[in-house]
């Protein structure tokens, strides 16, 4: 008699495989959708931080040398904003800093830095 089929070894060795396949493709696309969020958001600080530094140009005033916070809502989220600027070897010429932050405390680490150079017009 010819049995054809498989053996319950072979079977338990096939889930076997497919279990560490779907473990690793799982902990893939969670690591995935992660790094995703973490994108965006730090995708929105840029924006944000770029906001800052356009309007620091268009008022044509520098910031003052201490850090100066305050708040402001971008896409549905609050965002902390830390500027000031710094002075240089020339009067005329000054370095400016932008942080952004998704959290108040100026101790966590920002999600974007920027930083520029102006020259007093």
């Amino acid at each position: 008699m010819n049995q054809k089929g498989f053996t319950l070894l072979e079977v338990m060795m096939a889930l076997a495989i497919l279990a560490i396949v779907g473990i690793s493709v799982t902990r893939t696309v969670g690591a995935n959708v992660s790094n995703t969020l973490y994108m965006r958001q730090k995708t929105i600080a840029r924006w944000v931080a770029d906001n800052e530094l356009t309007t620091i140009r268009l008022e044509h005033q520098w910031p003052k040398e201490s850090w100066e916070s305050y708040t402001v809502d971008m896409a549905n989220n609050e965002w902390h904003i830390r500027k000031r600027s710094v002075k240089t070897t020339n009067d005329n010429f000054r370095m400016v800093q932008v942080e952004v932050r998704n959290q108040k405390d100026d101790k966590a680490p920002a999600l974007e830095t920027l930083q520029t150079y102006m020259v007093r017009q």
